[in-house]
């Protein structure tokens, strides 16, 4: 019973970390204020990251050949705003993810990581 106890609490402390975790990283990304999620909007928002996430490394795993990156972008990225072009954004993706490639580790654990220009 008290190790049941024990493993709940822990859940219930990693939780609360998480929330703080994107709580923290929306700030950062909306500016002011605090921005929270609970419960099943919470659950939305990881499915929709964790989707877009596997969905952009089953992309990656088909290079050299860009057309599932280009697939991929156009459906998750540029799929709410109707507009864009897909085939720039992964000319850039693919130019940022070789220019990250070619960087020491110890630039980029530093935050100096050289970007490519749009």
């Amino acid at each position: 019973m008290h190790s049941t106890r024990m493993m709940i609490e822990q859940r219930k402390r990693r939780k609360g970390k998480i929330i703080i975790l994107l709580n923290k990283l929306l700030k950062g990304i909306f500016g002011k204020g605090r921005v929270a999620f609970h419960g099943k909007k919470m659950k939305k928002l990881a499915g929709a990251f964790y989707g877009r996430l596997k969905a952009f490394d089953d992309a990656v795993a088909s290079l050299p050949d860009r057309s599932a990156l280009s697939e991929m972008i156009g459906r998750t990225v540029l799929e709410e705003r109707g507009e864009g072009d897909a085939e720039a954004l992964t000319a850039y993706v693919f130019g940022a993810r070789e220019s990250l490639a070619s960087q020491s580790l110890d630039v980029l654990l530093q935050g100096e990581a050289q970007w490519p220009n749009p």
